[in-house]
């Protein structure tokens, strides 16, 4: 035994080491005694296949393998929606490039608690534009509306990481213009579901979003 060797094993015992580590240091020890070339191939088995503790597969550090990675949960068929989420643009974009931005691009998914994935249902999403800290307000006059069918609604489905969603993009330029001075807006969302049954709604939390004569280099 090398004095290197001695030295693994020492530090090992020293350590209170863990199967797996103790399985590694024999694994470098035997391939350092084989040669330079054999020791980068063993290193590398190691490292890419793991090696084994009690018949277990753990790392070559002796760390136990992360678990198999897991299907979420469908949510069941007619599950009544409950919650609506709702990613705004913290900007607008200026689809026509004439100095007014005006395109808001959005994504949400719909929840029916307490199943954790996301569903795609039938109906109806309307976005509402309200100045800054007034979407609260009962008289609140929107600045804008925009809904969309179940046909849209099918159309823009799509899988994020987290499940099935939406995503939208529409612009001032269908509902009156876009030549307005910048200012900050609060974008909410509400889905109709086509059967009748209760409509769900983003959370009162404030969605800001900048958008009118230059507000694409506001901050």
């Amino acid at each position: 035994m090398t004095g290197r060797d001695r030295a693994d094993t020492a530090s090992d015992g020293a350590s209170g080491a863990t199967p797996g580590r103790r399985e590694a240091t024999r694994i470098r020890t035997a391939a350092r005694r084989a040669g330079p070339g054999r020791w980068i191939v063993a290193a590398s088995a190691c490292v890419l296949a793991g090696c084994m503790a009690d018949g277990r597969p753990v790392t070559s550090d002796g760390r136990p393998m992360p678990p198999k990675p897991r299907s979420a949960p469908e949510t069941p068929t007619g599950a009544a929606l409950t919650r609506m989420t709702l990613l705004v643009p913290g900007k607008a974009d200026d689809s026509d490039g004439n100095g007014y931005p005006d395109q808001f691009r959005v994504a949400t998914a719909l929840f029916a608690e307490p199943h954790p994935t996301p569903i795609h249902v039938d109906g109806t999403f309307v976005f509402t534009l309200y100045r800054f800290g007034e979407a609260r307000v009962t008289a609140a006059k929107p600045i804008a509306e925009w809904r969309f069918g179940p046909d849209i609604v099918r159309a823009a489905r799509t899988r994020d990481l987290y499940g099935p969603s939406h995503q939208f993009t529409f612009s001032l330029l269908s509902v009156g213009g876009d030549r307005l001075p910048a200012q900050r807006g609060d974008l909410r969302g509400r889905f109709e579901p086509a059967d009748g049954s209760g409509a769900v709604q983003c959370s009162d939390e404030p969605r800001p979003v900048m958008f009118g004569r230059g507000s694409a280099g506001a901050s």
